[in-house]
């Protein structure tokens, strides 16, 4: 398993090298980032730091090492339907499923449950989206802080939690199951 070091945890998730380093500087600009954004939220975490190509990298390695373990059922839903990585919702995404924090989505499925797809003649295509910093979020202790091993098993829920929607389970049925 991938473990990853104090330091390469800091330099992922603000882009900036030592901690020391950033600190001896005066404020990290990503710590204040993380500041605004608690203001704004009222939540304060480790994934609220920036988006910065190491982290978006780190992550979907690890998306990819998840995809890569999926029994071939899954692997063959995936073929049907496109696996999407983005940082956040939109807020025309937050709005439609009345979610107030970004990083409170995972995912989201956006098209037509398998039952109905044959009922309408013009169909958009299905689409799965994951969201890094909802996974994070997700995956973080209370602390804000997470391991390899935690955010490849979110991954991996999120991801069937998504086709299971899919296959026509709702919220309630998947909560029952686990995959809430």
């Amino acid at each position: 398993m991938e473990e990853i070091t104090d330091t390469e945890l800091w330099e992922l998730f603000t882009g900036c090298g030592e901690p020391s380093e950033c600190f001896n500087s005066g404020r990290c600009p990503n710590e204040v980032l993380a500041l605004q954004w608690e203001k704004v939220y009222g939540k304060r975490s480790i994934s609220n730091y920036p988006m910065n190509p190491k982290k978006r990298a780190y992550f979907d390695r690890q998306v990819d090492w998840v995809v890569r373990r999926l029994p071939k059922r899954i692997l063959k839903m995936l073929d049907d339907i496109p696996l999407h990585v983005e940082d956040r919702p939109s807020r025309q995404q937050m709005r439609e499923l009345s979610v107030e924090h970004p990083n409170d989505l995972c995912g989201c499925f956006a098209g037509l449950k398998e039952e109905d797809r044959y009922n309408y003649q013009a169909r958009s295509p299905n689409l799965i989206t994951i969201f890094r910093g909802g996974i994070f979020e997700a995956a973080a202790d209370e602390e804000g802080f997470f391991d390899t091993h935690g955010l490849r098993e979110q991954i991996r829920v999120t991801i069937l939690h998504e086709l299971a929607h899919f296959v026509g389970f709702d919220e309630d049925e998947l909560e029952e199951l686990g995959y809430g």
